[in-house]
């Protein structure tokens, strides 16, 4: 693929003030010229006063004493500038001075009108489905920076905008970002229209971690292995790991991936699937910070037990002894039949109530080990709610893919039109199996309504039942 041909971008017009008014040197011009007469007789400054216009008072000037002539001359000129300043305040529509120098406003205004002042970015270019940016980072440090484009087709028309984010470019350096265009139209021209500009910090010590690019995969994107080390932390830790791709020198890419259940000392691997073009040759992948994070809440891991079913499937199983209902996020990590570490997931159980049984089926796509451990959890106690019993959930069927299909019905018990979420847990034999959600909008007080559910649980309607758990606005 060819390298798309940067296009400098155009210098659009500065507007005007939008507050009409004199501008402060316009107002000293008047003032300076009044004073001046002031100086050269009471008679004078009695005519300014009465005089509604510049033009009168040039006329009364004509008349002044010749002794006086050379001092008039030059508060004329003070006054025929100062008009000149308040004829374009008042007319804010006007544009500017062609010897108006735009670096003579403020910062923000020129950032806002002028898109060649756009700090760092040189321009963009469209090549087929891509739309790029060059950047180059002259804020003395390392730096994040959101470009926003608009896309035009071939007659001009604008058809989309889009935004490209860089995050982590050196200083002094210049990088080539890519995208995806977003519109369905052809698209055959863009133009920066706004840059925001981030200090990006690297957080913590990013020789605990490793990247290395490992190729494509079958849509000819890269991949990357990552290791980490949990020399940070004295208890088990989630970690996010922000790389940067670089080809010939240049940063192209960036992205950043969570490794989660990390016990003191321990070192882990993590696998980033991306959707960054290849090909691989000659891309080097670089770690740029390391932020190391905690678990929320009541660590309940030895509550949930986790089975490994196939290379798709695990099955987790609790009852919840902790007398109040939780909202449940284990974390597991996949072991090889050696014990060695392959990879870890995070799943979501929501609003298991006092002594419920679950034993729920989540899908693994990718977690090739042959066993599990529930090693941490998130956990919190669900926000306030309404009456769970003031909405119904019943189970109607299944779907084309075999998932259970769930019909929510509530009244609006409020006194305001509200929006509503719904939990509904799938019962089978007594033991949870599953939920489903649902969103209502915009329900007037005292209405009810009638909404599909949301379910990937399989399971058979004539033994499933549904229970709401959750119902809040």
């Amino acid at each position: 693929m060819a390298a798309p041909a940067f296009q400098q971008v155009p210098t659009a017009p500065v507007p005007a003030p939008n507050k009409k008014g004199m501008s402060g040197w316009a107002i000293a011009g008047l003032v300076g010229g009044f004073f001046l007469l002031t100086l050269l007789g009471g008679c004078v400054a009695f005519v300014l006063i009465a005089k509604e216009s510049v033009e009168d008072v040039v006329a009364v000037i004509d008349v002044i004493e010749e002794e006086i002539d050379a001092a008039v001359e030059e508060g004329t000129e003070a006054i025929e500038e100062g008009a000149a300043a308040v004829e374009d305040a008042e007319n804010p529509f006007d544009g500017p001075d062609d010897d108006t120098a735009a670096t003579d406003l403020p910062d923000e205004v020129v950032d806002e009108a002028d898109p060649s002042n756009f700090p760092g970015v040189s321009g963009c270019g469209v090549d087929d489905d891509k739309v790029s940016v060059e950047i180059t980072n002259n804020s003395g440090e390392q730096a994040t920076f959101w470009v926003s484009l608009s896309l035009f087709d071939a007659s001009g028309d604008q058809v989309g905008d889009q935004t490209i984010i860089a995050q982590y470019v050196p200083q002094s350096e210049v990088v080539n970002y890519s995208q995806t265009i977003f519109s369905s139209d052809d698209v055959a021209s863009c133009e920066v229209t706004g840059v925001e500009q981030f200090a990006a910090i690297s957080n913590g010590s990013i020789d605990q971690g490793e990247c290395l690019v490992t190729g494509v995969d079958s849509f000819d994107d890269l991949t990357a292995a990552v290791v980490i080390t949990n020399d940070e932390r004295s208890e088990i830790a989630g970690a996010s790991i922000s790389v940067v791709f670089v080809r010939d020198g240049v940063q192209f890419a960036d992205t950043s991936l969570s490794i989660g259940g990390l016990a003191p000392g321990e070192t882990a691997p993590g696998q980033i699937i991306s959707s960054i073009d290849g090909p691989a040759d000659g891309v080097e992948c670089q770690v740029v910070s390391i932020d190391f994070f905690g678990y929320l809440g009541e660590d309940i891991s030895s509550l949930v037990s986790c089975t490994v079913v196939d290379d798709e499937t695990i099955v987790l199983q609790m009852t919840n002894d902790s007398g109040t209902k939780l909202s449940i996020a284990p974390v597991v990590v996949y072991y090889d039949e050696a014990g060695q570490r392959l990879s870890d997931d995070s799943y979501f159980m929501s609003n298991v109530r006092p002594g419920e049984e679950l034993r729920v089926e989540f899908s693994s796509f990718g977690n090739d080990g042959s066993q599990c451990e529930v090693v941490a959890s998130n956990s919190n106690e669900p926000f306030e709610e309404l009456p769970a019993d003031e909405a119904t959930c019943e189970v109607t069927g299944v779907d084309s893919f075999d998932d259970l299909e769930v019909l929510f019905t509530i009244q609006n018990i409020t006194s305001e039109v509200g929006d509503f979420d719904l939990v509904g847990a799938l019962i089978d034999g007594g033991v949870r199996i599953g939920e489903s959600t649902a969103f209502i909008a915009e329900l007037a007080p005292g209405d009810s309504a009638s909404k599909q559910g949301f379910s990937t649980t399989e399971g058979s309607p004539d033994s499933v039942t549904c229970e709401v758990v959750y119902f809040s606005n």
